[in-house]
C-alpha cells in the first residue's frame, strides 16, 4: 500500500506494477498520493497530467466511467499533447454513447501530421461516428501500421484497434455496437489499455 516519503516518480512506478497485475484499488490509492504531493514535487506539469490521466483509466478500468472522464478531461486540459489520454477520452465517450463529446475530444488530433498513429486513429473514429465503415477501416489499419514501425510502437493500442475492427466485422459497425460493447466489457478493459505500460504515455 502506499506510503510516505515516495515522490511521483516512484509512485508512478508502483501505480504501474500494481495496475500490472490488476490490483486497481492499490494503483489508484499510489496514484491519488502522487497527485497530493506539495505543489512544485512533479517534474513537470506534463507529469500531473500524465498521472491524471492514469487515474482515469484506473477509473475505467473499475467500471466509474464518469470519474475516468473527468480525470481524462483533466488531463488533456492540463497537456494538449497528451495524445493518448485525448484519444482514450475520445473512445470512453464513444463506449458511453457520446458522440459529441468524443467528437469535440477527438478533432484535434487530425491536426497531428500524416505520419502520426493518432492522426489516423482520430480519424478513424470519426469517420466511425459517420457510419462511413471502409474510411474507417483504412484509417484504423494505416493507423496501426505506422504505431508498428514507429521507435517505441504502443503493442496495446494496436492490440484495442484490431479488436475494434474485428468487432465492426462481426457486428456490421456502427457506434451503437461500439457503445454496446463498451458497456457488457467495461470490467474487462475494452478499449481502456494501460498503454503508459508500453510506452504509450505521449
Amino acid at each position: 500500500m502506499p506510503q510516505q516519503n515516495l515522490d511521483g516518480a516512484e509512485l508512478l512506478h508502483l501505480a504501474l506494477e500494481a495496475s500490472g497485475r490488476s490490483d486497481h484499488g492499490t494503483a489508484i490509492a499510489y496514484l491519488k498520493q502522487a497527485l497530493d504531493l506539495p505543489e512544485g514535487s512533479a517534474a513537470t506539469s506534463s507529469d500531473y497530467a500524465k498521472y491524471l490521466y492514469m487515474l482515469g483509466a484506473e477509473y475505467a478500468q473499475i467500471g466509474m466511467m464518469d470519474r475516468a472522464a473527468s480525470h481524462m478531461a483533466q488531463a488533456v486540459e492540463m497537456d494538449p499533447d497528451l495524445h493518448t489520454a485525448r484519444f482514450q477520452l475520445g473512445l470512453l465517450h464513444i463506449t458511453c454513447n457520446q458522440p459529441a463529446q468524443a467528437l469535440s475530444v477527438l478533432a484535434p488530433l487530425e491536426k497531428l501530421p500524416d505520419d502520426s498513429a493518432f492522426h489516423h486513429f482520430g480519424v478513424g473514429l470519426q469517420h466511425l461516428m459517420q457510419d462511413q465503415f471502409k474510411p474507417c477501416r483504412e484509417s484504423l489499419l494505416k493507423g496501426i501500421e505506422l504505431n508498428s514501425a514507429s521507435a517505441a510502437p504502443n503493442l496495446a493500442l494496436n492490440t484495442d484497434m484490431q479488436k475494434l475492427l474485428a468487432a465492426l466485422d462481426e457486428h456490421g459497425g456502427g457506434t451503437d455496437t461500439v457503445a454496446a460493447m463498451g458497456a457488457t466489457q467495461a470490467e474487462a478493459g475494452f478499449l481502456m489499455s494501460a498503454y503508459n505500460r508500453s510506452n504509450g504515455v505521449n
